[in-house]
């Protein structure tokens, strides 16, 4: 690499608000590894509230759904509140005073308004109410590293169900007993009665008046709670097995698309009637509350994320410590003379989501040449290099450039049996060149071939899939096939729908994808729910200007407006 390039690197680099980068990442990377150790826990299907019926109008759910509510509030408030205890927090000490907001140990939240519920489940859940599983939320907020391991250990090792081989039932309790489902998992003893309990649906409680006033034994998990009479109010004992970790999202490993990070459990939970309940809880640390006021205009969830992966937050605190422009500068200039590959891979993907791509580019290239000293010329990491540079001239417009290093990046990659879908991710960004340079016929077998590779590698449900999908329903779009481009949109909505967070930025353009598509097709009743949803998310997103778009669109749909892009490319992803 010249010099020349190295200076414009450094040149480039001190046109970026380094105090922003500075200051504005310091508490992240005292926290970077704050929780990032805990893998998330996914059930085989979604997760859904059971109290709910399924064949019932969005009303009739939404009634079935608010009349457990306040019982399932006030017993998860209590599961909280001795879920801090255990682990020796007091739930109502106050940990932080911010933004008008006093926030405990224990926070507790209202439940969702009945209005905010029917427009989510409208919006979100095509009108099925049972998909609405943080209707009943809590927080529990802890102020160090250590409180958090803690916590999340204590709700994993108690709250987690294993998995349990089948066991058949005591003889002994056979006949006597109301038969149960699943295995027998506890005894206990109230007012000198035997009662047994089980960890699945149904158990077994005898007919005792004096049990039957005092206490109540959910069908579900064994779960009791006593009520002392000598109490104005009633206090819940609950059970380990009264409660069951059903799903748990790790967004301090996995940040949300917004940069949030935050431990984020289901958790259901059994009422007196012997239904079940599914509550959300958030886990939250303090420091990252008190930035968010005054986050940096950093995407923290994509900047982040690939220093956990690589150790590149090293890197980052490196730079946090020097405050000093030319200091930083000098940080990259010693990066691009040497050979350290992490660093290198840290800093390219620090400066993309800076939006220095300039910079980008230059460290690309370095690494490019790296990758040439290093191995073959037909190894699989030049060619991951080669495709990573191609993307970022493809991103700077260097349409011409970008052009033959895709195609020696797929050619690498056709000579390799292993990373198929790496070979897809080329084909498909070979195609989206081809196409943006108004060769449709050149990028059509690029995207069928990058469908039919990563259908075969990874399967017909994988989001990768429905990316190859989507652009090729754009091409053909473009080329006025219409009709056959509306079943692969309705197909990588639905791969979407199943498998990716429903504000996934990638989704959100293939509801505007679609609902521009039915449009153009004069559907237009039929595109107003899918644009009012990709207009709803931008909006609660933030995203000002794409909200702004979106809505003008839907402005134009909903008074029956002509489609207004004559663009046949307007619709590329």
């Amino acid at each position: 690499m010249g010099e020349s390039k190295k200076h414009e690197a450094s040149r480039r680099l001190e046109a970026v608000e380094i105090k922003r980068l500075v200051e504005g990442v310091a508490v992240d990377v005292l926290l970077k590894n704050a929780g990032a150790h805990f893998e998330d826990i996914e059930p085989a299907g979604p997760v859904l509230q059971e109290t709910v019926p399924k064949s019932a109008t969005l009303q009739e759910q939404l009634d079935a759904l608010f009349a457990r509510a306040p019982e399932a509030k006030r017993v998860f408030d209590v599961f909280c509140r001795d879920l801090a205890r255990d682990i020796g927090l007091d739930p109502d000490a106050v940990v932080l005073e911010h933004d008008d907001k006093t926030w405990r140990v224990h926070t507790e939240q209202q439940l969702e308004s009945r209005l905010r519920a029917r427009d989510r489940a409208r919006d979100e859940f095509a009108s099925d109410a049972r998909r609405l599983i943080d209707v009943v939320r809590a927080s529990i907020v802890v102020e160090s590293e250590e409180d958090l391991d803690t916590l999340v250990e204590h709700l994993n090792e108690q709250y987690v169900a294993e998995e349990e081989q089948e066991e058949d039932e005591p003889a002994s309790t056979s006949e006597s007993k109301k038969m149960c489902r699943g295995k027998w998992t506890d005894v206990m003893c109230m007012d000198g009665v035997m009662c047994f309990f089980t960890d699945a649906t149904t158990c077994f409680v005898p007919d005792h008046p004096v049990v039957k006033e005092s206490y109540y034994v959910p069908s579900c998990f064994g779960a009791t709670s006593k009520k002392d009479d000598d109490d104005d109010d009633d206090e819940y004992y609950v059970r380990e097995d009264n409660a069951r970790v059903v799903r748990f999202k790790n967004r301090f490993k996995h940040p949300l698309p917004d940069g949030s990070r935050e431990m984020r459990y289901h958790i259901v939970m059994a009422l007196s009637d012997g239904s079940r309940f599914v509550c959300e809880l958030r886990v939250l640390l303090k420091q990252l509350i008190e930035k968010k006021s005054a986050k940096p205009k950093v995407d923290e969830g994509a900047s982040f994320r690939p220093f956990f992966k690589r150790g590149g937050a090293d890197l980052v605190e490196k730079i946090a410590k020097n405050r000093d422009v030319s200091d930083i500068a000098r940080i990259l200039k010693d990066a691009l003379n040497g050979t350290d590959e992490d660093e290198l891979e840290a800093l390219a993907d620090l400066f993309k989501h800076l939006g220095e791509l300039n910079i980008v580019a230059v460290i690309r290239r370095r690494l490019v040449e790296l990758a040439h000293a290093e191995d073959s010329d037909d190894s699989s990491k030049l060619g991951a290099r080669l495709n990573g540079l191609a993307s970022v001239l493809h991103d700077l417009g260097s349409l011409e450039e970008a052009k033959p290093l895709y195609e020696r990046a797929i050619a690498i990659g056709e000579k390799s049996r292993r990373n198929r879908p790496n070979l897809a991710a080329r084909l498909n960004n070979l195609g989206g060149l081809l196409q943006a340079e108004g060769d449709l016929a050149g990028a059509k077998p690029m995207f069928e071939r990058a469908i039919a590779i990563t259908e075969k590698s990874l399967g017909s449900d994988h989001p990768n899939l429905a990316k190859g999908l989507n652009n090729l329903a754009a091409l053909l779009q473009a080329e006025g096939n219409l009709r056959a481009a509306k079943p692969l949109y309705e197909r990588a909505i639905s791969i979407g729908d199943r498998r990716l967070n429903i504000d996934h930025p990638d989704q959100v353009t293939r509801l505007n994808n679609f609902a521009l598509l039915l449009w153009q097709m004069g559907r237009i009743k039929e595109a107003i729910p899918y644009q009012e949803r990709a207009t709803k998310i931008r909006e609660v997103r933030g995203e000002t200007d794409l909200a702004v778009e979106y809505r003008g669109e839907l402005d134009g749909l909903k008074a029956g407006r002509t489609y207004p892009y004559p663009d046949p490319y307007r619709t590329g992803f």
